[in-house]
């Protein structure tokens, strides 16, 4: 479990089913360069495998994969809970990523990942600002 250290709540890899950390680790890869996320190497290859581009259209493959990355981060236990408990699937979502770490811009973070993925452009720094203001609104309204 994540324990609430000086500096504010510290994010650790939780039990053994969760594929993500916030520290390097052997078999995990940094989900995009400076964000101090890492993922399970073997879950971002069977994610892509699976969300492929197939065609022409690599902007609907790289949503699909963005979503597709976030169910897995939150694993089938978080899942069933959210859809146990929660009325709206997207803020049971946006309230349970909330909980599992320190990374408020988790969203931003897969959202790049998944562009260079997808070797589509990386956001600008407009974008990018656009982004983050979407990202606040949303971990606002979860509270």
């Amino acid at each position: 479990m994540a324990a609430k250290g000086r500096q504010g709540w510290v994010c650790q890899r939780r039990t053994s089913d969760d594929c993500w950390a916030c520290s390097a680790w052997p078999d995990l890869t940094e989900l995009y360069p400076g964000s101090s996320f890492f993922v399970s190497t073997e879950v971002l290859e069977k994610l892509q495998q699976r969300c492929g581009p197939a065609g022409s259209d690599a902007q609907r493959s790289c949503n699909r994969y963005g979503w597709e990355l976030i169910l897995a981060l939150l694993g089938p236990h978080r899942l069933l809970l959210i859809v146990s408990v929660e009325r709206n699937f997207e803020l049971g979502i946006l309230r349970v990523i909330k909980s599992m770490s320190n990374i408020n811009n988790l969203f931003f973070i897969v959202i790049q990942h998944s562009r260079q993925v997808f070797t589509l452009q990386d956001l600008t720094a407009d974008s990018w600002e656009v982004e983050r203001k979407k990202t606040r609104r949303l971990r606002y309204t979860c509270r």
